[in-house]
């Protein structure tokens, strides 16, 4: 009887509060995947995907340095537009071909069970754009150019600096090692095939783009080959 009742309570399905699944997510994330993929739940899931997205896009700014070639509002305003464009069509996008390369693995999940993965393994995007927001406030433009001489002027802006983008990217790596978790829960598969599932839709937008651009590279350099002389 002892066992039994033990037995029932382990069986008793997860409840958890919005504060509890923005907690746990860091120290069981498991159990905050298996609550969300049991009940469906998506409170909060779009405003998650717009903070990614935006976190992201102001990343790739920087990585990119468009402040070489534009001003800061400009920058902002085009890193905004395009984190809530990722978030809305490339985000939904790739959560479907994950969700199809996943059958090939022989995985359980739908499109929506993927998308609402990727969205709350977002969590630490939030701290990810704070830390972002005050790296853009210390450097100004400077956030957004390829040579940030205010970096090299004293050794606090270099600490401070630093300080501001080791968490960054402490948070993104945990972000992605929490996608691996969830999505081997809701694809009911090993953290391996999950790893392999993240990769499969990378492989299948990249090869063929890649195929393409040397396509155009080999055709546009034989066209230059055969120019004549004048």
């Amino acid at each position: 009887m002892i066992l039994d009742n033990n037995f029932a309570e382990e069986e008793q399905p997860i409840t958890l509060t919005d504060k509890e699944i923005f907690t746990k997510i860091w120290t069981a994330p498991r159990m905050v995947f298996k609550f969300i993929e049991a009940h469906k739940y998506e409170g909060n899931q779009t405003i998650l995907l717009v903070i990614a997205g935006i976190a992201g896009a102001l990343q790739r700014a920087s990585d990119r340095s468009l402040g070489d070639d534009a001003d800061l509002l400009m920058v902002i305003v085009t890193s905004l537009v395009a984190g809530v464009l990722t978030a809305f069509i490339f985000y939904p996008f790739y959560a479907l071909l994950v969700s199809w390369t996943g059958k090939w693995l022989k995985g359980k999940a739908d499109t929506a069970s993927v998308l609402r993965v990727f969205a709350f393994s977002s969590i630490p995007s939030i701290f990810v754009l704070i830390l972002t927001v005050l790296a853009i406030l210390f450097l100004g433009k400077e956030f957004f150019l390829s040579e940030t001489s205010l970096l090299f002027e004293s050794t606090p802006h270099t600490i401070i600096f630093l300080g501001l983008l080791i968490p960054q990217v402490i948070l993104a790596i945990w972000s992605l090692i929490l996608f691996v978790i969830g999505l081997s829960e809701v694809q009911q598969f090993s953290i391996l095939k999950a790893i392999i599932n993240i990769i499969l839709p990378i492989l299948i937008i990249a090869i063929p783009l890649l195929i393409v651009f040397n396509i155009y590279i080999d055709y546009d350099a034989g066209i230059k080959i055969d120019l004549p002389d004048n």
